[in-house]
């Protein structure tokens, strides 16, 4: 009878707990919309060019309509193991109705408390972690408090499931299930579903490649400075990297054309400069590029497999019209931009980065463009899933890791929340470390480095603001002080030199960010190296010839006895690859800036500002749901670069007309500063704007000035 009693009206309980829980949602969405990235994020869009595309694009609508049903699925299962929970130990031990229903609530409060102290433990970057820590702990809340208060309510809960579950088993032994106990046994049903469709089948698998036809597998490293890694700098934990180097060629005097992911990954596949493909920044319209000859495309019809991945593709359109047969990246396009950037909920957070969170989140799963749910290990779990179906065929493999690209952090990385930015940067070198490590494991498991040539680099470098990261200093120009004063990249500071108050210290010789400034030459230096696993392309050591990624795809091609590419920027390395000494002809590298606004050149980047500056830009593509940057846009970008040529020991670069503002006894008034060229000697760091100096008499000018020029013609 008590039985009975104590179930006689659970739907009492139902409908308080989806009361509750509606309550919360309703005021999580309150608080992200007042948060200002997320209602930046909205407001930016609805005064957009691209808001009629966007939201009346079916793309989007259909996209939009999944998350709201994955969320009300997530919802639905969270309020139907409450009342389970709840409903079923009030059966266990005949608890009256109202005893039952105080424990429903209880467990509700319980369970509301456990995940927000685990979203703020595991995803400190998360709006409602920061709210939680600073708004209402007022930056009191430990590190310690939150894993007790994690511990408490968890065991709470794994005791009350325990129980519901031992009311459930005798329940199904006396054929006596009631709705509860049916929803409790489809919550672990699906639970136990999911955590066996996780697991990866074990089964014999074929190598792949042969001394012939080795697997060609390119792995780059987003923003990666040589100088940042553990053989160069012992402080910084890097042992993968540091081996692979000790036992590669490795290039040391390396360049990318354009300090930007998606044009260095374009002069990649096509061997060619920027000007040249046409990916001139990142976003640009690949209706616009020049794909018809490219390094995948080769391998295809070679008749390797080609595959792409990378795990952030919000400003890297690197897709299946490049030449590849598999991509393995986020979703790409707007919904990543908008979906991936307002799920930001508390449960949903936690449950991002597991089994569920990849069938019901994909903007979010594997995403390093949504850092703060990003687990290093999904990523590679993705390339499991792909590379366990093992064709015969060899394989042509290109991968983008972009741990090391801002904002320096991810899931449960078990850094400070208020760390530094380039303590981060240090965090993210050696948790990139870690991730390729394993990268190479799941390689060396499927037999591909059986018979394989790797290439490591970086697709460009970075910036970090300090001091050297531009290459010119007050005491190394050469000509008229008077002249330098006047120039908008002569930034003095009060600082002592080579302090790392970053916040203050910003001189004439430091830099913050990708591909604005070529002075900033720290993010146009990348790390390059080569290396062969069963077969021989050459002994280990060191080449300080310099290079370029354009040169990338014809060694490859020539590597795997494959024809050239049709048009080509790079030369083959294939000689310094046998042979350190080998003599190599004097050639101009080109380098260019892209588009930059300040907002991205600084330490603590405001994401809400740069949208702000940047969404206006942009265009949606109706039929894929990718954005692309205005074409008019990109022109005007494209007439304001900093264009470069570097040649032996020299840099020679051209600084487009800016326009200037000052204050005077009229107001304020703005003025274009006209353009002008700059000389570096990388060897001795010796610098100048005055072309008439002895200084610049010493130097190849005119031939500089040559290449410059027949290379980027009138400028």
């Amino acid at each position: 009878m008590r039985a009975a009693i104590a179930i006689s009206k659970p739907r009492s309980l139902l409908r308080i707990l989806i009361l509750l829980t509606g309550l919360a949602v309703f005021a999580q969405i309150i608080f992200l919309r007042v948060n200002s990235l997320i209602g930046g994020l909205i407001d930016d869009m609805i005064s957009a060019s691209l808001t009629q595309q966007v939201f009346h694009s079916p793309i989007v609508i259909l996209a939009f309509a999944k998350f709201i049903c994955a969320q009300l699925l997530v919802y639905i299962i969270y309020i139907s193991l409450i009342w389970s929970v709840a409903t079923g130990i009030g059966e266990l031990c005949s608890l009256r109705e109202r005893y039952t229903y105080t424990l429903g609530i209880f467990l509700w409060f319980v369970s509301a408390i456990a995940i927000l102290s685990a979203n703020t433990y595991y995803v400190p970057h998360s709006f409602f972690a920061f709210l939680i820590r600073t708004t209402i702990f007022q930056d009191q809340l430990t590190n310690a408090e939150l894993k007790f208060a994690l511990i408490i309510t968890t065991s709470l809960l794994i005791l009350a499931i325990v129980l519901a579950t031992l009311n459930l088993f005798y329940r199904i032994h006396k054929k006596n299930i009631h709705h509860h106990n049916a929803a409790l046994f489809s919550v672990l049903g699906i639970g136990l579903l999911l955590s066996f469709n996780s697991l990866t089948a074990h089964k014999t698998i074929e190598s792949r490649g042969s001394e012939a036809r080795p697997n060609i597998i390119i792995i780059g490293l987003d923003a990666v400075r040589s100088d940042f890694l553990g053989n160069v700098n012992p402080a910084i934990h890097t042992p993968f990297i540091n081996h692979f180097l000790g036992t590669s060629i490795q290039f040391s005097k390396a360049y990318t054309t354009l300090a930007r992911t998606f044009p260095a990954w374009a002069s990649i596949l096509t061997g060619t400069y920027p000007l040249h493909n046409g990916a001139r920044g990142n976003n640009t319209d690949l209706n616009l590029i020049q794909l018809n000859d490219t390094l995948p495309k080769h391998f295809q019809e070679a008749g390797y497999e080609t595959i792409y991945g990378t795990d952030d593709t919000r400003f890297n359109n690197t897709n299946a019209l490049f030449g590849f047969d598999q991509m393995i990246t986020p979703p790409m396009g707007i919904n990543d931009f908008l979906i991936g950037s307002i799920n930001d909920f508390p449960l949903t957070n936690l449950l991002i980065p597991t089994p569920i969170g990849r069938l019901l989140f994909p903007y979010n799963y594997a995403n390093h463009g949504t850092a703060i749910t990003y687990d290093p290990d999904n990523f590679l779990q993705l390339f499991q899933n792909k590379l366990a179906k093992h064709p015969k065929q060899p394989l042509f493999l290109a991968v983008h890791f972009t741990m090391t690209h801002w904002p320096f952090y991810w899931f449960n990385d078990k850094q400070p929340v208020e760390q530094r930015e380039l303590l981060r940067y240090q965090a993210g070198i050696e948790g990139i470390d870690t991730q390729i490590a394993k990268f190479f494991k799941l390689l060396e498991a499927n037999k591909l480095l059986d018979h394989a040539v790797v290439v490591l680099l970086s697709d460009h470098g970075i910036a970090l603001g300090l001091p050297g990261d531009k290459i010119i200093t007050n005491r190394h120009y050469q000509g008229n002080k008077i002249n330098l004063k006047k120039m908008p990249i002569a930034k003095y500071s009060k600082a002592p030199l080579y302090s790392l108050d970053l916040k203050h210290d910003f001189g004439i010789d430091t830099g913050y960010g990708y591909g604005s400034d070529v002075l900033s030459l720290s993010a146009y230096r990348i790390l390059l190296a080569f290396k062969s696993y069963g077969l021989n392309i050459g002994p280990a050591h060191r080449v300080t010839a310099p290079v370029s990624l354009v040169d990338i795809a014809p060694t490859l091609l020539q590597a795997a006895h494959l024809p050239p590419l049709q048009q080509a920027d790079g030369i083959s390395l294939t000689p310094y690859l046998a042979d350190a000494r080998a003599p190599g002809k004097s050639r101009p590298l080109y380098l260019e800036t892209t588009y930059s606004i300040d907002e991205i050149e600084k330490e603590g980047i405001s994401v809400k500002l740069v949208l702000e500056k940047t969404l206006q830009l942009y265009y949606l593509e109706p039929h894929t749901g990718l954005i692309f940057i205005n074409p008019h846009a990109e022109k005007l970008m494209n007439q304001n670069k900093q264009l470069a040529v570097l040649q032996d020991n020299w840099l020679f670069m051209r600084y487009p007309p800016s326009e200037r503002a000052k204050i005077n006894m009229h107001g304020y008034q703005t003025y274009l500063l006209p353009a002008f060229m700059v000389l570096v000697n990388l060897k001795t760091g010796q610098w100048t704007t005055e072309l008439n100096t002895p200084f610049a008499q010493s130097a190849p000018l005119a031939a500089l000035r040559q290449d410059l020029y027949a290379f980027y013609g009138k400028y």
